[in-house]
């Protein structure tokens, strides 16, 4: 990482501008970034779906706003403007995330604008505090050090870099820099990426920040216990990539969803089973977190099924249903719980719709434990 980063800043204006990013970049700015934008714009009505989105438009258009900002070369107040400008986010494609079209904006940028991007997405990454939940009580609490920075983050880091880096040859689409990465996560899993259900079965991992092939086995396990109607459904919908006049659906914070709902299910596991031989214990920690995992994907491919059900136009390549209430619930609280919320396998999920200009997209809001009658009264 020390090598990546003194390769990419060459001169001390380099250094300037990626140190006005990181500290512009403090994970408490979006409050801020809100209030400049309600001051400069009182009249309008502020896009909050994406932070970096907002802070390219007051970049773009009141820069005056940002006096360490206008210190930086025009160049790099060029490039960092349009980068952030794209809304695309490196942290949802490093977790495939982000169907491929989503990659489309990153073709007006230049390569040396991706590199800076990138690497600015990298401290954004590192920056995540690290915490734990500690006994007695299970409050959080934060120590030293940064929650994600390690091998396995700084290696998927890399390996999109690479990708990302295709674009610098011109005849390189943004599906191929897409498939490009697709491939290199599928050999660290051991799952192949040519055939579609395993392009759905490398995306989930994505999904589950899991990484090598341990990990893939599980994938393959978990994958193997969901019924066919559900596999059917994560294995289409994962492979819609929003070019071609195909509408993917992108499901915002659904990595936070499965993550939350694996993890959730080992701390309650490990408390449950603690005194316990270690074998035991290990064999029901993970049978826990393989359970909240098949909960976690069947509660997904019914958001992509509603999801599909409420798309009333056909005018956009992409939507956006985001599964924050989930994902938050989860957090907290066992997912096995929400097992009377199923039936035959379908989560009920209440949907409101919202438009996003910056993304030409539908939005939904889903939370467990709804009427879909009310969902479809409240979209028309």
């Amino acid at each position: 990482m020390h090598k990546h980063v003194r390769k990419l800043l060459v001169t001390e204006e380099d250094k300037k501008a990626t140190l006005w990013s990181i500290l512009n970049n403090d994970l408490g700015k979006m409050y801020s970034l809100i209030a400049i934008h309600e001051k400069a714009y009182p009249n309008l009505p502020s896009d909050y779906s994406c932070h970096d989105l907002l802070l390219g438009k007051l970049l773009t258009e009141k820069p005056q706003l940002f006096p360490g900002f206008m210190f930086l070369t025009e160049e790099h107040r060029r490039d960092l403007a349009a980068a952030f400008t794209t809304g695309f986010e490196v942290s949802q494609f490093i977790q495939l995330q982000l169907p491929p079209s989503l990659l489309r904006p990153l073709t007006s940028l230049s390569q040396k604008a991706i590199d800076f991007y990138v690497l600015h997405s990298i401290f954004d990454i590192s920056g995540a505090a690290a915490k734990i939940i500690s006994p007695p009580d299970n409050e959080l609490r934060f120590i030293e050090g940064s929650l994600t920075t390690d091998e396995q983050t700084w290696k998927l880091c890399y390996l999109a870099n690479e990708s990302l880096g295709l674009f610098e040859k011109k005849t390189v689409s943004y599906k191929e820099i897409y498939d490009n990465y697709l491939k290199g996560r599928g050999k660290l899993l051991g799952i192949d990426s040519s055939v579609p259900k395993g392009i759905a079965q490398i995306r989930i991992a994505g999904h589950c920040r899991l990484y090598g092939e341990i990990d893939g086995k599980r994938i393959l396990t978990v994958w193997e216990s969901l019924p066919k109607d559900v596999q059917k459904t994560l294995e289409d919908e994962l492979n819609i990539d929003g070019c071609h006049d195909q509408r993917a659906i992108f499901a915002a914070l659904s990595p936070a969803m499965l993550s939350n709902a694996q993890n959730t299910a080992k701390r309650l596991s490990k408390a449950k089973f603690q005194g316990s031989g270690s074998q035991v214990q290990e064999a029901e920690i993970l049978s826990a977190s393989n359970d909240a995992m098949r909960i976690a994907l069947v509660s997904l491919a019914q958001v992509f099924i509603e999801s599909r059900k409420a798309i009333k136009n056909d005018r956009d390549w992409v939507y956006i249903s985001d599964v924050s209430p989930i994902a938050k619930r989860w957090a907290v609280e066992d997912p096995s719980k929400d097992s009377e919320l199923m039936k035959g396998g379908k989560l009920k999920i209440l949907m409101t719709a919202k438009p996003i200009p910056s993304y030409g997209a539908d939005f939904f809001l889903i939370e467990p434990g709804s009427n879909p009658t009310q969902a479809n009264n409240i979209i028309k």
